[in-house]
């Protein structure tokens, strides 16, 4: 039974044995360009590649073009270095000085870890008998160079926009969440008993890895579509899932930090409002159904227009106006930005009258 069950955690999913398609292809095209314009060492080539591929298209893409800057640095600096023992300067001292400066400078500014790596391969090149290390360098500069193109062609072909997907569903994910929490709330509940504040810290570690994937995202459909998308679309999306989800935490912390506007009939309101719209937005998102938030609209007009000294409902509403007239101002941006993905398949009940 222990064995079945091992070999059933072992066994890889439909994604992992895609992720490993994917390696191996860009390792394929790495070595076979390497060797198609004839350069020595096929296999520099195949490491720029390995240490470049991330298991999802975005990320390589993101990377990618974050380590090409980088490893040209690196490699450039070691031609350097390599030219500096041509000079006289003891070859163990040129690859410490210039290792080690790139490795301080990686440790300050996180877009340069790759260029350590990329120096000490092209000044490894100078232990080469036989050959010019200055040529070996150069040739090994371009074999940086042809393990970044492999690596980012395979993902370029294999993303087929499934990081749309995953970015869709994760935004989705988060939003139901604090829909959940604010029904929870309407319902007098503790929200299943989460601490409020330990959801809020896996919310914004959940944003931030969001955002890294929209960014990757952006790049990738840029390439794909220049004409159809701007080149901050998915990075603008994230922004706003991030502003709506903290428009529903202030409307939830405003509902608890009061007991009795938790208990009112307006508190109830808002907090049921709130998450159908919350939750309609997610079904949005994803593409299952389109938004409706005429309800949230309209209880915000409502809440708008009355005054603090109409009787306690009135000023319970009136406390509640501004997180509600923010969060339908969020969620309205929201739907509008992700309706323009050119999919047709998010519509707003205001900005698409026909639609059903």
């Amino acid at each position: 039974m222990k064995l079945a069950e091992l070999c059933h955690r072992l066994r890889p999913d439909a994604e992992a044995g895609r992720h490993g398609l994917q390696f191996a292809a860009a390792t394929v095209a790495a070595y076979a360009a390497a060797r198609a314009v004839g350069l020595p060492e096929h296999f520099w080539a195949v490491m720029t590649t390995l240490i470049v591929m991330r298991p999802n298209a975005a990320s390589t893409f993101d990377a990618g073009f974050d380590r090409i800057g980088a490893t040209v640095v690196g490699a450039l600096l070691g031609v350097l270095g390599v030219a500096s023992q041509r000079l006289g300067v003891n070859p163990l001292a040129a690859t410490l000085i210039v290792v080690v400066a790139l490795a301080y400078a990686s440790a300050l500014f996180a877009a340069l870890r790759a260029a350590p790596i990329a120096a000490l391969i092209v000044l490894s090149s100078s232990a080469l008998p036989g050959e010019s290390p200055l040529l070996v360098a150069c040739l090994r500069l371009v074999q940086i160079v042809i393990g970044i193109v492999a690596a980012l062609s395979v993902s370029f072909v294999f993303s087929n926009h499934r990081s749309v997907g995953r970015l869709n569903g994760g935004w989705a994910r988060l939003i139901r969440a604090a829909a959940a929490r604010l029904a929870a709330g309407a319902a007098g509940s503790d929200a299943g008993g989460i601490d409020i504040d330990s959801a809020a810290d896996r919310t914004r570690l959940a944003l931030d890895r969001l955002s890294l994937l929209a960014r990757g995202a952006d790049r990738i459909s840029f390439f794909r579509y220049p004409r159809a998308l701007d080149s901050h679309h998915y990075r603008r999306i994230a922004a706003l899932v991030g502003r709506a989800l903290q428009d529903a935490a202030v409307l939830n912390r405003a509902l608890r930090a009061q007991a009795h506007l938790v208990e009112s009939r307006s508190g109830q309101e808002a907090a049921a409002v709130a998450a159908a719209a919350l939750a309609s937005t997610a079904d949005a998102i994803e593409g299952t159904a389109p938004a409706n938030l005429a309800a949230l609209r309209g209880l915000v007009a409502i809440h708008a227009g009355v005054g603090p000294a109409e009787g306690s409902e009135a000023r319970d509403a009136s406390l509640l106006a501004a997180p509600l007239l923010l969060l339908s101002e969020d969620l309205d941006r929201l739907c509008h930005c992700a309706g323009n993905d050119g999919n047709g398949r998010l519509q707003i009940d205001r900005l698409s009258p026909a639609s059903p």
